[in-house]
């Protein structure tokens, strides 16, 4: 297989469906997304910060967006519903496949994949970023929003904004370390639930496989909403940062390190089981999408 590889090949296929993809019209639902994530997690937040008259780190908004429950439920079926028909077979692809082989075409399908994550987190945040370039600061410190605003109005005290940014994250790690975290750790979920679409798109399971991946998700949703052990074996709870941590204690629930073995092992399983199977991959009989 190592002969057949070419580095071109496999840059062609995937830069050629990225940028199919992102012209795609279903590429309105990421400004449809952000409004939502604005209304539902970012609005608290600024509210809090109005109310106290103090800035909000820059970080902060973006931190509650990858660590709440809510939204790692919906960011990951968006991207679904977004990806919904990768592989994507239409003529042009089914042309790829035949002129670069079947091991470039999946390796490029798995780079778009790659891209695609990227792509689609980039601009959740770079949207969200943006509604606050003059109303927070940027600094590798938590607000006294954050910090203090439970204290001063203790009322308000464990409301759903308070949830947004949880003491399990600013009394355990930097903004700087739990942005990077947050976003490392939901990319790797994202790439999870697209190697299994891939699996068994190959094989013309694509519908299957878009269950397979959105009950993989909603089974993470169940088991993480309980708190029980479980939760552990399914990729959202490895993908939420706080949950790894206690509020007060330096001992971890559960290591990150431990989730980015558990998404490496994952990841690489799902790799190899997509080459394995490559070899049954035809041009002749590929199921051929819309578009």
């Amino acid at each position: 297989m190592a002969g057949k590889i070419s580095l071109r090949k496999i840059w062609a296929v995937a830069r050629t469906e990225w940028l199919k993809w992102v012209c795609n019209p279903r590429m309105i639902i990421i400004p449809v997304l952000t409004v939502f994530i604005y209304s539902y997690a970012i609005t608290p937040l600024l509210e809090r910060s109005e109310k106290m008259g103090e800035p909000l780190n820059l970080l902060e908004p973006l931190i509650a967006v990858g660590n709440s429950g809510m939204l790692t439920l919906i960011i990951p079926l968006v991207f679904l519903t977004l990806m919904s028909d990768f592989p994507k077979t239409d003529g042009s692809s089914l042309f790829f496949l035949s002129r670069t082989g079947r091991y470039n075409w999946l390796l490029g399908q798995i780079l778009f994949g790659l891209m695609s994550a990227l792509t689609f987190l980039a601009a959740i945040y770079v949207i969200c970023t943006a509604f606050l370039m003059n109303r927070a600061f940027l600094a590798d410190g938590w607000s006294m929003v954050v910090k203090r605003y439970d204290l001063l109005f203790p009322a308000e005290a464990g409301g759903f904004a308070s949830e947004l940014v949880p003491p399990n994250l600013y009394n355990q790690m930097t903004p700087f370390s739990a942005s990077i975290q947050t976003f490392a750790l939901l990319f790797c979920y994202l790439v999870t639930v697209l190697l299994i679409m891939l699996l068994f798109g190959q094989k013309k399971r694509r519908a299957v496989g878009f269950l397979a991946a959105s009950g993989i998700i909603g089974f993470g949703v169940l088991f993480t909403s309980i708190k029980t052990a479980a939760m552990w074996a399914f990729p959202m709870a490895n993908a939420i940062v706080w949950l790894h941590f206690t509020e007060l204690y330096r001992d971890a629930v559960m290591p990150t390190e431990y989730s980015y073995i558990y998404f490496g092992v994952i990841i690489v399983l799902l790799i190899a089981a997509n080459l394995l199977g490559a070899g049954g991959i035809n041009a002749a009989t590929m199921e051929e999408t819309e578009g």
